[in-house]
């Protein structure tokens, strides 16, 4: 069952943990525009649409799992080791120790751009290097 509320249709069983997610996206047209590339987010709203809710888990947090935390450790210092398998029954800290290792990687600087342009291809490769909208900016 939907409701309508002023200019809104909003569903009878939404809960209050349900609230519906706001966006600037005000019509059909306009999403359709942003999908295709024809109009861009501004990096206001990118950096709002990449904030996790979620802490990642400090890797000096983790109690146990001696030889997981050896080899995640060694994959970090090795760039030739490959990578890590983690195996292991639930619930025994695979998915958070591999998140864990968020706060020991270095930061990169990374592209918001859907296409990956980064400044420098510009210096490198010049204004063809990079996709039209970043062009622009």
């Amino acid at each position: 069952m939907i409701s309508e509320t002023g200019d809104q249709s909003v569903p009878d069983d939404l809960t209050p943990n349900d609230e519906p997610q706001t966006s600037s996206i005000s019509s059909l047209r306009e999403l359709i525009d942003l999908v295709s590339g024809k109009t861009v987010q501004t990096s206001d709203e990118q950096t709002d649409a990449m904030i996790s809710d979620q802490q990642p888990f400090p890797f000096l947090g983790l109690v146990g799992q001696e030889e997981m935390k050896l080899a995640l450790l060694l994959s970090l210092i090795n760039p030739k080791l490959d990578g890590v398998l983690l195996i292991g029954p639930r619930g025994t800290g695979k998915t958070t120790a591999a998140r864990s290792m968020v706060d020991l990687l270095p930061q990169i600087p990374r592209s918001l751009c859907f296409y990956g342009c980064l400044p420098e291809d510009i210096e490198q490769g010049g204004i063809d290097a990079v996709c039209p909208d970043c062009a622009r900016k």
